[in-house]
């Protein structure tokens, strides 16, 4: 018979060593690799090697635990022995102070018989996962003991606590148990499965990641893919999606990490009595998804953004409670809102609270989008919109030109894409105003029209300014170092009482102005209205372009700042510039 294939995961230095001594006596029966790995370290050098490299694994405690969950081969633990525990609990007495022990069932199993038969006075505490050690060795802390007797990650935790410690090793009596157990277990397995070996190479060629995790949220498999630094990125983002898998059976997603653009398909796998959630990974090549106006799950200042957005006023307490009131049934929202009040972070709230939310939220910026670009999206068969269970949001609704209007509300009408995947747009004008001004389509408003909301303008909520004022000044302190306390009181009257026409866009400027500038603890009223007139001036504004850009660039920021002043409303901007609507539209586009 074929010697056995053994790996040896030791959770510390010293039993690596006894265990590659023990190892030499054990040379003709096995082929023993040795590594040190604690717990998550240990399930890391599991998952390297392919699953048929190593007949029978070795290991110790809650590393031997953690192991026994994900790997599919038998796993032999390293005992603590009664004589193990009494040479550790003999060392212990030396110090003259009270102690505890703290490990996994396998370490106070023993210390527990010992202490019964001894009658020894010490405590006991059992742990059953790495997050259970910290709060455990703290309450320990707190009532007094200070030393503590454990296995390798109690140890790490009690040192970094404070605490003095014994690592309970295991000796060579045990570690030879162990081998030799492991080649019986060897010697006694009757193969009765197919070798899945040529099936692993053929996931291996292909060109598709493979990430499988059982019920506990292990890695159970991965092919040779995952080792891409880029696949590796998304291996908490998938186990996070696991609870929606077990709901819906199958998933599909778009996922951006970093500049990497990644298609996902999750199938929910019944084996048995086990379930298993396979992953398909591939990465998106598509000239339309590096457009501009497409952006997916862009959340770099969403926790920023909606902590000013959920402090404060009535208004503001009513819209956040009518969105807790949506509910699972998803339907079209749109949302209103002045430019700069927040109709974005909005968007994206309701994307993270409701059932879409462990799939990806697509943007589509409306004022760059063009039919050519469209059309390029909806025809690729990869694409979220030809899919299911995605948050799409179409961003200033209030800017899409003519053409883009009749194309989607056909492409709305053909495909159900309401049914399915949540639909929300936003709009710096009521879709009221539009219709009047006969400038929307009102079929493509009732399609987006399903729940309207509102986000109060600054002018609305004026009695949260100071408190906004604040927690922007606290932002750009942590972010540029600076240590200024607060405004002085006239200076946050001043700025309640002042019009914010671009809203929290405007506030976050003014304050982060007053943060670079500011020479004193606290901002005084006049370094608010110096910051104030010199971002409100147009004449300011207009010596800030960039005049070493081309006419043509140029040209395009003028018509941005007078859209911004217009707040956003492209015919009301068209008219001060005295061109057309479809001239500015072209000009913003070209």
């Amino acid at each position: 018979m074929k010697k056995a294939s053994v790996l040896a995961i030791a959770p510390y230095d010293s039993l690596k060593e006894t265990l590659q001594a023990v190892s030499l006596s054990f040379s003709k029966s096995a082929d023993i690799d040795v590594f040190v790995g604690d717990l998550e370290q240990g399930l890391h050098y599991l998952h390297q090697f392919p699953a048929s490299k190593y007949d029978v694994i070795i290991s110790r405690g809650g590393t031997a635990k953690l192991l026994q969950k994900t790997a599919s081969v038998p796993i032999v633990e390293v005992e603590t022995s009664a004589y193990d525990m009494l040479r550790t609990i003999t060392a212990a007495k030396q110090y003259q102070m009270p102690f505890a022990v703290v490990g996994f069932s396998s370490i106070t199993t023993s210390a527990s018989l010992l202490r019964n038969i001894l009658k020894l006075d010490f405590e006991i505490l059992e742990i059953t996962s790495e997050e259970d050690v910290q709060q455990k060795l703290s309450d320990l802390k707190a009532s007094g003991v200070s030393l503590v007797l454990g296995d390798s990650i109690t140890v790490k935790t009690a040192s970094r606590l404070g605490l003095l410690n014994i690592l309970i090793t295991s000796g060579r009596e045990s570690v030879e148990k162990a081998y030799q157990k492991a080649i019986d277990y060897y010697q006694n397995i009757v193969l009765t499965q197919v070798d899945s070996s040529i099936f692993r190479s053929v996931i291996d060629s292909g060109n598709i990641c493979v990430m499988l995790f059982d019920q506990t949220g292990g890695l159970f498999y991965d092919n040779i893919f995952s080792q891409d630094s880029s696949f590796l990125s998304l291996e908490d983002t998938l186990r996070s999606s696991i609870p929606r898998l077990d709901e819906e059976q199958e998933l599909r997603m778009i996922k951006r990490q970093k500049k990497v653009l990644f298609q996902i398909y999750g199938k929910r796998i019944p084996l048995r009595s086990q379930v298993y959630y396979a992953f398909y990974m591939t990465r998106i090549v598509a000239k339309s998804y590096s457009a501009p106006a497409l952006l997916f799950d862009s959340f770099d200042t969403y926790k920023d953004d909606l902590m000013l957005l959920s402090t404060g006023c009535d208004s503001m307490s009513l819209l956040m409670k009518k969105i807790g009131q949506l509910g699972p049934r998803q339907f079209p929202v749109f949302i209103h809102g002045e430019y700069g009040s927040g109709t974005e972070t909005i968007a994206q709230y309701i994307h993270k609270t409701g059932e879409s939310k462990s799939s990806s939220m697509i943007s589509i910026n409306c004022q760059l989008i063009t039919p050519s670009t469209w059309n390029s999206l909806v025809e690729n068969s990869a694409s979220p919109l030809n899919g299911n269970g995605y948050t799409i949001f179409f961003q200033d609704v209030h800017l899409l030109s003519s053409a883009m209007q009749e194309i989607l509300n056909e492409y709305l009408k053909d495909t159900a894409l309401s049914s399915r995947c949540l639909i929300l747009s936003s709009s710096a004008l009521t879709m009221e105003d539009l219709i009047a001004g006969r400038e929307y389509n009102t079929s493509l408003y009732k399609q987006l029209a399903g729940l309207i909301l509102h986000v109060p303008s600054l002018a609305e909520r004026r009695e949260d300014i100071p408190v906004l004022s604040t927690l922007c000044l606290n932002y750009y302190n942590s972010l540029l170092g600076r240590e200024i306390i607060g405004f002085e009181q006239d200076a946050l009257e001043y700025l309640k009482n002042c019009s914010w026409k671009l809203n929290l866009f405007q506030l976050h400027n003014v304050v982060k102005q007053l943060a670079i500038s500011s020479t004193s603890f606290y901002i005084t009223l006049k370094e608010v209205k110096y910051a104030l007139n010199e971002r409100s001036s147009d004449t300011v504004q207009l010596q800030n372009l960039d005049l070493s850009k081309t006419l043509d660039e140029i040209e395009k920021d003028v018509i941005n700042l007078v859209l911004m002043e217009e707040n956003m409303h492209q015919t009301k901007a068209a008219e001060r510039l005295g061109i057309s609507r479809s001239t500015l539209w072209r000009k913003l586009n070209h």
